[in-house]
């Protein structure tokens, strides 16, 4: 009948001639029936493709993957970097990773939306557990990105499987670019995003337990973040150091460690409890406060203490900093993007085997060892020089200020992944 159909004659007969032809096709009053569904079928066809091509148009645009509702620094910067898309007017998709602790608010739900890349924020040892959660975003049909974290200069075996599921790799620092990019043969590119100003509680010094007249230094972490790689134990054996007469002329002198998460890792809080005691100018207080409450902390301090054995990225460090606190930190890790001689008290640091890593970082490898007695040096300069004091404030905060501001970054990602963005 196909065949028949387009098999007419080239010469134009007739209309009636024309319409017997199409009636012994498709039979009788049959055409009547047919003509105007022929017609429908048409139009809907018409519209399924132009709603097809509106979806295609639609789904440009970004999946961010990631603890959206964790406090922790990991959270922070999957918000951030959320923020900074959509502040540039990327089309997001924000897909919350299941975490049974550490979470400030309700979990996202999962969102109707899929775009065309996907960023994972999380480990990488993680990303088959965000593939998991959310199969469709891994088809291979997009452009994945893992925006990663890390805190050594190797990369252990197990970070293997999350390089397998990845196109490329953005680091949030030179130091975690240079360890993933001698991992993999892969993509690995330096995608730095803004570090806002923190909200700050306007509270007194006193509505934070804290004297006029104390001389303050604020140690804080989460235990989900390892406390041997945080090293407290090493914050406070330095201030017993750069202050050792408790009855006497360094009375005054206080340490605060701030820490959450302690009921999930009791014997770590237990040891941290223990090297504190015997010593009431150092005061261990666990438990969760709003960020602004936190910032109120940091501000109020005459010092943040950051003796870590490496950071990724080290945003507490980085919030200091913006609110004129003077930083006394290590020179190993991300934070070195952030920290110089010229902002801050720089800590020198050797190298040194992990030890106690939680099971997440493993002992063949190694991380820093800060210099106690250096770290105690530049306690006591603080405390001591009112005018060193003032210029690394000053300078800290100037840092920050000349940073990448949230427009730039965003449109720096929606660059790598091939999404228009405002101007």
């Amino acid at each position: 009948a196909l065949v028949r159909a387009t098999s007419i004659d080239a010469t134009v007969p007739p209309a009636w001639s024309r319409w017997r032809s199409w009636e012994s096709l498709v039979g009788g009053w049959s055409a009547v029936v047919a003509l105007p569904l022929l017609a429908i079928a048409a139009i809907v066809l018409g519209v399924v493709a132009w709603s097809l091509v509106g979806h295609v148009r639609d789904r440009r645009g970004i999946n961010v993957v990631g603890y959206h509702s964790i406090t922790a620094g990991l959270g922070e910067r999957t918000r951030e970097l959320t923020a900074s898309l959509r502040d540039v007017g990327v089309p997001v998709a924000a897909y919350d990773l299941d975490v049974t602790s550490a979470r400030e608010g309700e979990q996202l739900a999962t969102p109707a939306e899929r775009y065309d890349t996907t960023i994972v924020v999380a480990p990488a040892f993680e990303v088959g557990k965000a593939e998991r959660a959310h199969p469709s975003l891994f088809d291979g049909r997009r452009l994945v990105a893992g925006y990663w974290f890390w805190e050594l200069d190797e990369i252990p075996e197990a970070h293997r499987s999350g390089l397998e599921l990845v196109d490329e790799v953005w680091a949030p620092t030179r130091f975690v670019r240079d360890a993933y990019a001698g991992a993999t043969d892969r993509p690995v590119r330096h995608v730095p995003l803004a570090i806002a100003e923190p909200h700050v509680a306007e509270v007194e010094r006193a509505d934070l337990g804290l004297g006029d007249d104390d001389f303050v230094v604020v140690v804080s972490f989460s235990h989900l973040s390892v406390m041997e790689r945080k090293n407290p134990l090493g914050a406070i054996e330095a201030f017993r150091r750069a202050f050792p007469d408790a009855a006497g002329a360094d009375a005054r002198a206080r340490l605060v460690i701030k820490t959450i998460n302690a009921e999930l890792k009791r014997d770590d809080a237990r040891r941290l409890r223990s090297a504190a005691a015997g010593d009431d100018r150092i005061e261990v207080r666990d438990g969760r406060v709003d960020h602004a409450a936190l910032m109120a902390l940091v501000r109020a301090a005459d010092v943040f203490l950051g003796l870590h054995r490496s950071e990724g990225l080290g945003v507490q460090i980085a919030d200091a900093l913006w609110l004129g606190t003077p930083v006394v930190a290590t020179d190993y890790g991300g934070s070195t993007d952030l920290i110089d001689a010229s902002c801050a008290e720089v800590v020198p640091a050797s190298r040194t085997p992990v030890r106690n890593g939680d099971g997440a970082y493993p002992g063949t490898m190694s991380w820093a060892d800060p210099d106690l007695d250096a770290a105690a040096a530049a306690l006591r300069r603080i405390a001591d020089d009112p005018d060193h004091t003032a210029q690394l404030a000053a300078a800290g905060r100037h840092r920050m200020a000349a940073g990448v501001d949230r427009g730039a970054a965003g449109r720096a990602v929606a660059r790598l992944a091939r999404c228009p963005s405002r101007p």
